[in-house]
């Protein structure tokens, strides 16, 4: 098999088992007596039945089809987000007063704003701090395994 046709088939097993690859969720849902399967790259698509997996399975079979349906029609389906690369950086706006007091947060706490927001991010239940693990944010001791914030 020359190296176009590997990439090909490659391709091709890729767009098949695409449907596996994309974010699925499966809750009960009081209102409907059922539990219902949902995809996240495709938010108008859901499928209700009496079992998760049934719910699940359903969901999949109705999401290749309309995948196939897509490329058919010469569409580009969503990538999954799951094979999407992430960089580690995004721009949030925040208003100026907001970013003047997390500067000041920052400096008080002896780290950069960036390792601030981070903290925040991943410990989003305190307001000055409450909620985190003690030292996560300035990386003293006792952290119990959480991130060192400080500026290196």
């Amino acid at each position: 098999m020359t190296e176009s046709h590997k990439v090909i088939e490659r391709l091709r097993r890729r767009v098949n088992n695409m449907e596996m690859h994309y974010t699925y969720r499966v809750t009960w849902s009081a209102d409907d007596g059922e539990y219902v399967a949902t995809c996240v790259e495709f938010p108008s698509l859901s499928w209700l039945d009496s079992g998760p997996l049934d719910a699940l399975s359903g969901l999949q079979k109705l999401v290749r089809e309309v995948v196939a349906d897509m490329q058919a029609n010469g569409e580009t389906p969503p990538e999954p987000l799951a094979d999407r690369t992430y960089s580690g950086r995004f721009v949030v706006r925040v208003p100026p007063e907001m970013h003047r007091e997390l500067a000041l947060q920052a400096a008080e706490e002896g780290v950069s704003l960036n390792r601030l927001a981070s903290a925040r991010l991943a410990y989003p239940t305190f307001g000055k701090h409450r909620g985190a693990p003690a030292g996560a944010i300035s990386g003293e001791s006792g952290t119990g395994g959480a991130p060192d914030w400080r500026r290196r």
